[in-house]
């Protein structure tokens, strides 16, 4: 009731907050050097992979507005480079996301 006392006339609110751990996403070891190149390019472009854990690689390039334009997978064995058609896209910038087992790494590719 606002009277500055604790009574019957007083409304009290219980209020419940529940805290969550943001998600985040697991980062490919910096041990592995990724190199996208040439950058900018007009063509085509390679992914040179240096250090890399064995396994398959799933790589997908992403325009700014998050559509899915490519993809493909690789097994990768210590080294590669990956070479990707990039003459059906327009210029501008992309996302190139690469991904192993959950782990993920997004390097930026301009396309002139």
């Amino acid at each position: 009731n606002g009277n500055g006392n604790a009574d019957a006339s007083d409304v009290y609110y219980h209020i419940t907050v529940n805290y969550l751990e943001p998600t985040s996403v697991n980062d490919l070891p910096s041990s592995i050097a990724i190199t996208a190149y040439p950058n900018p390019t007009q063509n085509n472009f390679n992914l040179k992979f240096e250090n890399a854990i064995s396994g398959k690689y799933l790589t997908t390039i992403y325009d700014l507005n998050g559509r899915k334009l490519q993809q493909q997978e690789e097994q990768i064995n210590n080294s590669a480079v990956l070479q990707f058609n990039t003459e059906n896209l327009s210029k501008g910038m992309y996302l190139v996301h690469v991904e192993k087992d959950g782990a993920q790494r997004v390097l930026p590719i301009t396309i002139q």
